[in-house]
């Protein structure tokens, strides 16, 4: 269940039968219908119900109180407006589409999507690609990515210290790795 959120931003259905969608949380209309319809949703009995499901039950058993606010009222009105002005064909199944433009799931592309981050500097391949030494690429690696093992990083990682400030100077900071490169006075002598 944890993935299901990640899977959901990577996809978009178009609806038939409606047995594999899930009317509240499923992108199958411009955006998911809690989100299009947020007071009708907080009434919901039944907020993981696929839209199948939803066609076929009784409006007492998929909402909470009745009669709901008039807003809701509102919100439900349009939502069943949508769904009876909508093609529903019951002898084809759903279908889904990812942001690869194809209806047919690909782990491998799902991968790339996710490992492929905007936010990476280019320093990144700049340093792959310079000419020193292994272990002083590693190591700048780690402090662009905020990995070297500072007392900072330590206290983050829940790891018990009695004093998470600077030992190299008198400051009194928290050792950080900026900390430790730009504001120690120690690094500020070197």
């Amino acid at each position: 269940m944890k993935l299901f959120p990640i899977f959901q931003s990577i996809s978009t259905c178009s609806p038939n039968k409606g047995n594999s969608v899930l009317l509240w949380s499923d992108i199958w209309m411009e955006q998911s219908a809690k989100n299009t319809f947020p007071q009708l949703y907080s009434f919901t009995r039944k907020p993981k119900c696929s839209i199948k499901f939803f066609l076929n039950q009784p409006l007492e058993m998929m909402f909470s109180p009745l009669p709901i606010p008039h807003v809701a009222a509102q919100q439900l009105e349009e939502l069943q407006n949508f769904m009876h002005n909508r093609h529903w064909d019951v002898n084809l199944n759903d279908i889904w589409s990812y942001n690869w433009e194809t209806s047919s799931y690909s782990s491998k592309k799902a991968y790339a999507l996710f490992l492929k981050s905007p936010l990476d500097s280019p320093l990144f391949k700049w340093l792959w690609k310079s000419g020193n030494l292994g272990n002083h690429k590693f190591f700048f690696w780690l402090l662009l990515r905020d990995r070297l093992n500072t007392r900072n990083l330590l206290r983050r990682k829940h790891m018990h210290l009695d004093d998470y400030t600077c030992v190299m100077c008198s400051q009194g900071c928290e050792e950080t790795s900026f900390h430790l490169f730009f504001e120690c006075s120690l690094s500020k002598d070197c």
